[in-house]
């Protein structure tokens, strides 16, 4: 048990760190918390800024999922210890301690982790996910649109991911992917509880579960 407790609790530090707000708070002079979407992930940088430092971003954000694993792999981690890493790392990027337990929404993290650990069955959610959001591609039309809004095919990847572990009937990986999902979920539809109060509650929660933001419609988000 105190393995495990370390395992999580050093995973969680370093998912914490959050590349993409520090690029953009020390290198572009900007405050990702307080602009755009105000996530403080890739994606919002990538909004703020360009192409190129939102890549740079979102691959430091994976890269450190897969160092994590890595190091995992080195010190010959049983299953049950490499799950707990990624969970650690996901809720790190999830909930920073840097960053009052603010962060992104942990997609990054979990292709860095996920799809090394278990890379038939994610690497098919994540396949069926890419593919989502790129039939949006028709819809959209722009590039820079369809890099943001990747939410349904990140929804949609992760249920494919549980129902592949289910099917190959993977018990470790059946496992990490429902509290991901989890994870992942709680992460979108508590972004700003004070929207709950008013009318349409229940149609709030939807959007946000499938869209990761408050109206179907792409428009800036609405947070206090």
């Amino acid at each position: 048990m105190l393995k495990l407790i370390v395992v999580f609790l050093f995973s969680y530090l370093f998912g914490s760190i959050p590349f993409s707000y520090l690029i953009g708070k020390y290198i572009k002079k900007i405050d990702l918390k307080k602009i755009g979407s105000r996530n403080p992930g890739g994606s919002n940088l990538f909004s703020n800024t360009n192409l190129f430092w939102g890549l740079i971003g979102a691959l430091l954000d994976i890269g450190k999922g897969i160092f994590l694993v890595i190091i995992g792999k080195y010190l010959k981690f049983d299953g049950l210890s490499i799950n707990t890493l990624i969970i650690g790392t996901i809720v790190g990027h999830c909930w920073s301690l840097f960053l009052n337990f603010k962060g992104g929404r942990g997609v990054a993290a979990s292709i860095g982790t996920l799809l090394f650990v278990y890379p038939q069955n994610f690497g098919f959610g994540f396949a069926v996910g890419l593919l989502v959001t790129l039939l949006n591609l028709f819809k959209i039309h722009t590039l820079s649109s369809f890099i943001l809004d990747t939410s349904l095919g990140t929804f949609v990847g992760y249920l494919v991911f549980i129902l592949a572990s289910l099917v190959n009937k993977q018990e470790n990986s059946l496992l990490i992917s429902l509290i991901v999902f989890v994870l992942i979920i709680i992460r979108r539809v508590t972004e700003d509880l004070s929207e709950y109060r008013g009318k349409g509650r229940f149609k709030i929660f939807l959007i946000r579960l499938f869209y990761d933001r408050n109206s179907y419609y792409k428009v800036p988000y609405k947070f206090k």
